[in-house]
């Protein structure tokens, strides 16, 4: 004991037959101790068992997706129901006409509306096309089988083509022709639109299309209503010298165009599905 500073250490009181002993720090210190160890035994338990049962929880998602992904074939591995092959009128990024594969497969499936394509432009108004031309050729047949998919291939040979709703009536003419398992015409194309009621529409391009049909050999191409013949505005310049002066005058005026005379193939105007699918069936 110390003078001015009362300081009390290690008291122990004994008594006959009991024995007390005070030591705070070296009990707390071995709790501590003690609860350390169980949690890095609870920690290291845990990890254990964690790296065990994580491999085999990941191969087995991975199992299920490739099963998955199995279950879907390509199209080469469909069984074919039955197909047709037609040819579809474009143009290119420069503005000419150029003509690509077309082939339909109906397969058995579940209803579904598969493509295949490359290399296409406008690729949102072409898939709208194709769910039109599915429903025009319902429609048309009156009723089809729901357990077929229907499989669009387009084959484009060279560069990009600017796809669009222009090829519908191609689209819906070959559908029908799947369905139906008949073969089509190797002498005539169309180009057109195609809308839920039938009816085919106005498309851009066709002279640029037609002489892509001759050069490609065939002799008559199917065009909408109104458009075998078509205005363009060309443009006409007189000019007149004033001494040093030359003073022109433009004007615009219309020039109609015959589609079949510049092209020299059969051109068919026809306005709906009805009409066009009799240039087309065998």
């Amino acid at each position: 004991m110390e003078k001015g500073n009362r300081t009390t250490c290690g008291v122990v009181h004994v008594h006959p037959g009991e024995f007390h002993q005070f030591n705070t720090y070296g009990d707390n210190l071995r709790n501590e101790l003690v609860f350390l160890i169980v949690i890095f035994t609870v920690f290291l338990f845990g990890l254990i068992v964690g790296i065990y049962f994580d491999d085999p929880i990941v191969n087995f998602d991975n199992e299920i997706n490739t099963q998955e992904e199995s279950a879907i074939p390509s199209l080469s591995e469909y069984e074919i129901f039955s197909q047709s092959q037609t040819k579809l009128l474009a143009v290119d990024q420069e503005g000419n006409g150029v003509i690509t594969n077309l082939t339909v497969r109906a397969v058995p499936g579940e209803g579904r509306v598969l493509v295949d394509v490359e290399s296409l432009l406008f690729w949102i108004d072409t898939q709208q096309s194709i769910q039109t031309s599915r429903k025009v050729a319902e429609d048309y047949l009156g009723e089809i089988e729901k357990n077929l998919d229907l499989t669009y291939t387009i084959d484009i040979p060279n560069a990009s083509i600017v796809g669009g709703p222009s090829a519908g009536a191609s689209f819906a003419i070959a559908t029908i022709a799947a369905l139906k398992n008949e073969s089509l015409r190797e002498d005539t194309v169309i180009t057109g639109t195609i809308e839920e009621d039938g009816s085919i529409g106005a498309v851009g391009g066709v002279l640029e299309k037609g002489m892509a049909a001759k050069e490609a050999g065939y002799t008559n191409i199917l065009v909408p209503e109104g458009q075998s013949k078509y205005k363009e505005y060309g443009k006409e310049e007189e000019c007149e010298k004033y001494g040093s002066l030359r003073i022109c005058n433009i004007e615009y005026k219309p020039i109609e165009i015959d589609v079949e005379k510049e092209i020299e193939i059969d051109v068919t105007e026809v306005s709906n599905i009805n009409e066009a699918v009799e240039y087309f069936l065998m």
